[in-house]
Parts: structure tokens; C-alpha cells; sequence
């Protein structure tokens, strides 16, 4: 289930589908192992092939229950069309994946989407969204480090450019990209850096502090530790951060939490038996959903 080098960031690789958010959200979730596998109510790999997950709805728990039936390409059999199985043969996040398909609908209903959303879908936390042109460089290096130091999960967002994630800006940052944004480093010459990763599990980005920039040194390399290989991670210098993504999520870690949740309903409304609201205490807004629908 979880490979040979248990759950890190680097498991979750996007394949076909235009699903970066939750790839850079998983990976997010996975920087802290034990909240990861705390989703899967099944945490081994099983000959029945089902799972359970800990999902949740308007910050209210539920079970999304799957088989281990995964689309694969029909062009090259022992590929997956979708999500890949990792480098160290982890599989969480196929399944994880194909959750998110289930919950939404189906796998077309995955494509395109936010990670805060991502985020409250399987964990039900509150989350900030930041647009980046309305902070400075150094109040983002403060939000950076403030909230990485309190475990929190942080993802990015690029520019919306051309539309299209084919499309890069002339760093090489494609544009309608979610990123995940790992930690941060200030080198011993003051250099502060973002460590970022692409869902695609390679790098795109070519300015300056990037694995191949001339900006590095053999002393800053080995600083930095062993971050140069084309696994999709890079580093960024905080000025050209904003230049780069136009806003960042955080959700908060709320990992021994005392979670409340309550179903309300309408009862100031003319009664329809076929309508059920639900208050969201995380959004402070109400939802009505048609029962006639169900959630499996």
C-alpha cells in the first residue's frame, strides 16, 4: 500500500487527466505520513481488492467505500491511464484517486478543480486562500514559514496564461498548474528559497535557483542537500515567487482536534421532504441538497 519507502510528497504522480489539484494536495497530506494513512480505514492491500476511505461533506464524516479496478491504458497495458503507481510501488494514491472519481461522480468530474476543495474532501479542514499580488515578498516568506512551521499544507496555483497547462510562461512554469509547496530554506548567504513540486513528477521550472540555474555553487548545492534530480521538486527564490503563482492555499493540520458537526433543517422554509440543509460550520453557509440523490 504504501511502498517500499513508506508515504512521502513524491508518490502521487499525475497521469492523464487534468487532475494537478489533487495530486498537489495528496502530496500535501503526505508530508506528514500518519495523516495520510489516517484516511484509509483499510490500510493493507487485500485479494478482495476493497477500501475504505475517511472522506467528509461539508466538514461531516463519511465512508467512501472502492474496489481496486483502475483504468488502464489501452495503448500500453502495464501503464495506468490515470494516476501512476510510484517509483517505490506505492499504490494509496490510485485508490485515493479513484475515491476523489466516486465522491465527485466519475473520473471526467475530477478534472479541473481547486486544492482547497481537495483538501476539505478528505480531510475537512478550514482552509485560507491568498492571492499573491496583494503580499510582498517578505509577508509571504512569513506566511511560508509561519505556517510550515505549524505542520500546515500548503499548494500553489499558477497563472491562468493561455488556459492550457501546455502552455508555460518563460520560466517554464506551466500555466493552470496546482503545485505543492514542500518547505522553506534560507541559505547561509541569506538566499531565502520555497521548495516546490510539480504533480508531474518533473521539472518545468528554469529560472534562477531552479536544479540547472548558474546561481548555485558546489557549497550552496551541498547546503541545500540532495535536491537536484528530475524528480519534480526545485527551489525558488521568494522575490519571484508571486511572479510566478498567483495565489497559494493553506490548510491547517488539525491532527488531535476536537471536530462538531451538526444536520439542520429547514424548518423556517415551506416543508419539502425532499430537501435536507445542511449547516457547514467551517464555511458558516447552508446547503440544500435533494434526497432523492445519494452518497455512497
Amino acid at each position: 500500500m504504501w511502498g517500499t519507502d513508506t508515504v512521502t510528497p513524491n508518490d502521487p504522480v499525475q497521469g492523464g487527466i487534468g487532475d494537478c489539484w489533487l495530486v498537489a494536495s495528496a502530496s500535501s497530506i503526505a508530508e506528514d505520513p500518519q495523516r495520510l494513512k489516517d484516511i484509509f480505514k483499510v490500510q493493507e492491500t487485500n485479494k478482495v481488492g476493497v477500501y475504505a476511505l475517511q472522506m467528509y461533506l461539508l466538514g461531516t464524516p463519511i465512508t467512501v467505500t472502492i474496489d481496486d479496478y483502475l483504468p488502464f491504458d489501452i495503448d500500453h497495458p502495464l501503464m495506468l491511464l490515470y494516476s501512476m503507481i510510484s517509483l517505490d510501488k506505492a499504490v494509496w494514491f490510485p485508490l485515493f484517486e479513484k475515491a476523489a472519481a466516486k465522491y465527485l461522480g466519475n473520473y471526467e468530474m475530477i478534472y479541473g478543480g481547486y486544492a482547497y476543495a481537495a483538501l476539505e474532501m478528505f480531510l475537512g479542514v478550514p482552509n485560507d486562500y491568498y492571492y499573491t499580488s496583494s503580499y510582498t515578498a517578505d509577508e509571504l516568506w512569513e506566511i511560508f514559514t509561519d505556517e510550515d512551521s505549524k505542520n500546515s499544507m500548503i499548494t500553489a496555483g499558477s497563472y491562468s496564461g493561455g488556459g492550457s497547462d501546455q502552455d508555460e510562461n518563460e520560466n517554464g512554469v506551466p500555466y493552470s498548474h496546482a503545485y505543492t509547496v514542500l518547505s522553506t530554506l534560507t541559505l547561509e548567504d541569506g538566499t531565502r528559497l520555497v521548495r516546490m513540486r510539480n504533480p508531474w513528477n518533473k521539472e518545468k521550472f528554469f529560472g534562477d535557483w531552479s536544479d540547472r540555474s548558474e546561481t548555485w555553487t558546489e557549497a550552496l548545492r551541498a547546503e541545500a542537500g540532495d535536491m537536484f534530480g528530475n524528480d519534480g521538486e526545485y527551489f525558488m527564490a521568494i522575490e519571484d515567487f508571486s511572479t510566478n503563482y498567483s495565489s497559494i492555499t493553506i490548510a491547517y493540520d488539525i491532527q488531535g482536534w476536537h471536530r462538531s458537526y451538526e444536520g439542520v433543517f429547514a424548518d423556517d422554509e415551506p416543508h419539502d421532504p425532499t430537501q435536507l440543509c445542511l449547516y457547514d460550520s467551517t464555511k458558516y453557509n447552508q446547503y440544500k441538497f435533494n434526497l432523492s440523490s445519494s452518497v455512497d
